[in-house]
């Protein structure tokens, strides 16, 4: 697993800094006010006020495979995000066992898949047809933005034509930063 910094520390100083940095509003330059509350937390208000990003941490794709094929119920969800965390969850009713795990990789390898991702258009692929019964389920959710983000999902059986390089790009990522060495 590769290690490039840890966003608890990140995160840790981003918020001391914030608050440290607010009183009520402030003005970033960029003719949009963002607000701090102290007593209510951080809340934009109207369309022309929008939340400070101070902690830069925002998924950049979720991935979910869920159902019952010939090898039985199984699920896992992988969430990767713009800092470099990469949480996983999978459990398999056939053998009865599930897990978690964490890991923080370096973020330049998230801009890379976050790049891959775009250009394979994963952002505009639609769901796959036609309903295979005895495979999970694939979704996956791409991610656009920061804070206020916007997202695509879209699902598929096998990853076939269009979605093997989407599912290739998401797979692979995931073997190259997760497996220990």
């Amino acid at each position: 697993m590769r290690v490039a910094h840890s966003a608890f520390v990140t995160c840790a100083l981003a918020t001391t800094a914030l608050v440290a940095a607010f009183a009520t509003k402030a003005e970033a330059g960029d003719g949009v006010s963002y607000t701090a509350q102290r007593t209510e937390g951080l809340r934009a208000t109207g369309d022309t006020e929008r939340c400070l990003d101070s902690i830069p941490v925002a998924p950049v794709v979720m991935m979910t495979k869920a159902g019952s094929g010939l090898l039985g119920a199984m699920s896992s969800t992988t969430i990767i995000y713009s800092n470099g965390l990469v949480l996983t969850s999978a459990s398999d009713s056939n053998a009865g066992t599930s897990w978690a795990s964490q890991a923080l990789v370096a973020p330049q390898f998230v801009d890379a898949l976050q790049r891959d991702l775009r250009e394979l258009e994963a952002g505009a692929l639609c769901d796959q047809v036609p309903i295979v019964l005895d495979s999970p389920l694939t979704t996956v959710t791409v991610f656009r933005g920061g804070q206020d983000a916007r997202a695509h999902t879209f699902s598929y059986w096998i990853a076939s034509d269009e979605y093997t390089q989407v599912d290739t790009a998401i797979m692979g990522f995931l073997i190259e930063h997760m497996n220990p060495e």
